[in-house]
């Protein structure tokens, strides 16, 4: 029998179980009742997926020993959105670089860097939204990275999701920058594309999902791995 279940909460979920081939769906939790197959490969697949499905997710071939048997997945969904930078003069003449996007969750962290990757000291704040999406800003002086730098003079905004392999960056020039004139600077408008990220590590898979729309499906791959590693250990 296998059986796949949300072990993140209080008390487990039954998400998918499988006896002779045949869904058990009276022992499925309401909330992924019409949601789930599995592939002939043991692969959960779970349709309209939402942010509450973040959560660890476990497959395991009941009738052998559990820990040669069970592997774990975290899944992250993610909701991302555009960065933009936007350069301002004052009437003394400084340039300030902002940097802010709106709508991720969960929350994510930016900053400023130059070129050797070197964290710039800008001031950066973040809130939520009434839909619990997030948005961040940053704000920078480019006077704190003109001074020193030789070569070729990089601006980098970075956005990324702690914990997750989810880190988007964005460059300017600042020689550019510095050539604009007064009556040309405007905004640098950057899309950022996100795509699902797999990372692997030992027993424990990550497993990190873009939510484009109520029809997003995502496809749980762990039970391969699973079924390696009791082969390895029979």
């Amino acid at each position: 029998m296998l059986e796949w279940s949300r072990v993140d909460g209080p008390s487990p979920l039954t998400v998918h179980v499988l006896r002779d081939g045949k869904e058990l769906a009276k022992e499925k939790s309401a909330e992924y009742l019409g949601r789930t197959d599995v592939t002939e490969d043991g692969s959960l697949k779970l349709r309209s997926v939402t942010r509450r499905d973040s959560g660890t997710y476990s497959c395991i071939l009941l009738g052998r020993p559990p820990m040669a048997d069970k592997v774990f997945v975290s899944l992250t969904v993610a909701e991302v959105s555009e960065v933009d930078m936007t350069v301002q003069r004052t009437s003394s003449n400084e340039l300030f670089v902002r940097c802010e996007s709106s709508g991720w969750s969960p929350e994510p962290l930016i900053s400023l860097l130059d070129a050797s990757g070197d964290v710039l000291p800008a001031q950066t704040e973040s809130s939520v939204g009434p839909d619990d999406l997030h948005s961040v800003r940053a704000h920078l002086d480019l006077a704190a990275v003109k001074g020193n730098q030789t070569g070729s003079r990089t601006l980098i905004c970075r956005v990324e999701i702690p914990g997750t392999s989810l880190v988007k960056e964005n460059k300017i020039s600042i020689d550019d920058l510095l050539n604009l004139p007064e009556a040309g600077l405007g905004y640098w408008v950057i899309a950022i594309v996100m795509v699902v990220i797999i990372a692997i590590s030992s027993h424990h898979f990550h497993l990190f999902f873009r939510l484009d729309d109520e029809n997003a499906e995502t496809l749980f791959t762990a039970y391969g791995r699973c079924l390696e590693q009791t082969n390895d250990q029979v």
